[in-house]
């Protein structure tokens, strides 16, 4: 991230901050091995929560619904071959 701001003219890079989150965090102590589909869809709906605003206002209403039940697919196989960590990227921006 830090490479890919200062190699552009736009911005220069104020702060960078990078936490990992736990995903029994967000909903409990899963089994790894077979995690349920409620654990997927709640996992689901707290990256929605943030991700979804950001989305919408580059893209409108009509992907949101479709992009999550994607997300929801992708994650399913992941999720019950490793623990999961969910990795938070902060980054505060200055216009040049």
């Amino acid at each position: 991230m830090r490479l890919a701001v200062e190699n552009q003219d736009a911005f220069s890079l104020d702060n960078l901050a990078v936490s990992e989150v736990k995903l029994s965090s967000y909903i409990g102590e899963v089994d790894q091995h077979s995690p349920s589909h409620e654990d997927v869809v709640t996992l689901v709906k707290h990256v929605r929560a943030v991700a979804e605003p950001l989305l919408h206002n580059h893209f409108g209403d009509g992907i949101i619904d479709d992009c999550f039940k994607i997300y929801e697919k992708l994650i399913v196989e992941p999720m019950s071959k490793e623990k999961m960590v969910l990795t938070n990227f902060t980054i505060s921006l200055i216009r040049s």
